[in-house]
C-alpha cells in the first residue's frame, strides 16, 4: 500500500517495547495507520518518527539522551531524529561529558 515506507522491524519492535501497556489491536492499528498516512513521502522512515512521538507523547524534537537511555542504537537514533550518525555520536558524547 505505502511504497515509500521503509521497513525496519527491529526499530518498530523497540518503539513498541517503549510502551508501558500495549493498546488494543484496533487502537494499535489506528496508531500505525495515522503515522503512515500523515508521514512525509520523501522520508521513508518518517512514519517511525511519528509513531514514536505519538507513543511517547512528545512534541517537537526528540532528545538524544532519552533515546540512548531507552537502548536505541546510534543508527536507530539517526532514523528517528533525522540527524546524521556522526552528529548523533558527537552530540551524545558532549552531553555525557556534561553529566
Amino acid at each position: 500500500k505505502f511504497k515509500f515506507a521503509g521497513r525496519n522491524m527491529q526499530l518498530f519492535r523497540k518503539i513498541m517495547g517503549t510502551m508501558e501497556t500495549i493498546p488494543y489491536p484496533g487502537d494499535l492499528k489506528n496508531l500505525i495507520k495515522t503515522s503512515l498516512a500523515f508521514s512525509n513521502s520523501n522520508d521513508e522512515y518518517d512514519y517511525l518518527t511519528r509513531l514514536y512521538k505519538t507513543i511517547t507523547g512528545q512534541s517537537g524534537e526528540i532528545d538524544l539522551l532519552t533515546l540512548q537511555k531507552s537502548s536505541f542504537t546510534v543508527r536507530e537514533i539517526e532514523i528517528l531524529t533525522g540527524i546524521s550518525k556522526s552528529q548523533v555520536a558527537r552530540g551524545l558524547k558532549e552531553k555525557s561529558n556534561y553529566e
